[in-house]
């Protein structure tokens, strides 16, 4: 069985120094090629446990535009997908605000707005809606780009931690927490039940055993 539980070692934090690499350093100036591994990130001040299983991350009638993410979660050292694994995926609403910002009026401990988890497939497959999540300012100077937060888990393969970004986003080039290839771009879709946007982010996670053996 799955744990939910953060694993202790990833710190509550965003703060301009604790992503590595600035976003744009030589390593990072090409897109992430198809079967490597998805790079890490903070994860930030804002994650809740015990979010809801469900596929639909903002609340109904959200404003915003809203977005339609597929992929799906393979291994790196397999090369195949990855069945029933777990994702918790939170982010900001339009605005840039989070649910659980103004810690002198926190949300009540069972309402998660802009937050859920859900298994992929057996074959690996995910999908999530929402709306496009705003920026937001982090200091006097600092804006972060609109991001969602992703936190994978599956029984054998280590934990990730890691952000998706979209291409044409505001702030990718001063935003520290950027890395080139979380970065997908989003095409527009005319559907019967409403237009939204589209974009694919496929998920390699690392095998949790000793390589070197």
């Amino acid at each position: 069985m799955l744990d939910t539980e953060v694993p202790a070692d990833f710190r509550l934090t965003e703060a301009i120094g604790n992503a590595g690499e600035h976003a744009f350093s030589p390593e990072h100036l090409a897109l992430r090629r198809s079967g490597d591994l998805t790079e890490d990130d903070v994860i930030g001040p804002y994650y809740r446990r015990h979010a809801p299983f469900r596929a639909k991350i903002s609340p109904a009638m959200a404003v915003g535009d809203v977005i339609v993410i597929t992929g799906r979660v393979w291994s790196f050292r397999k090369k195949t997908p990855i069945g029933g694994c777990l994702l918790d995926v939170w982010q900001a609403d339009a605005a840039g605000h989070y649910d659980n910002e103004d810690s002198a009026h926190p949300p009540k401990p069972h309402t998660f707005i802009n937050r859920s988890r859900f298994h992929c497939d057996e074959r690996g497959h995910y999908e999530l809606d929402t709306t496009f999540p705003g920026p937001y300012r982090m200091d006097a100077t600092t804006w972060r780009s609109p991001h969602l937060h992703f936190l994978v888990r599956a029984i054998g393969y280590k934990t990730l931690v890691t952000q998706l970004f979209f291409e044409g986003a505001p702030y990718l080039e001063t935003d520290p927490f950027v890395k080139r290839s979380l970065i997908i771009p989003l095409r527009d879709v005319v559907a019967e039940a409403g237009n939204y946007r589209h974009g694919t982010f496929d998920i390699v996670l690392a095998d949790d055993i000793d390589e070197t053996v």
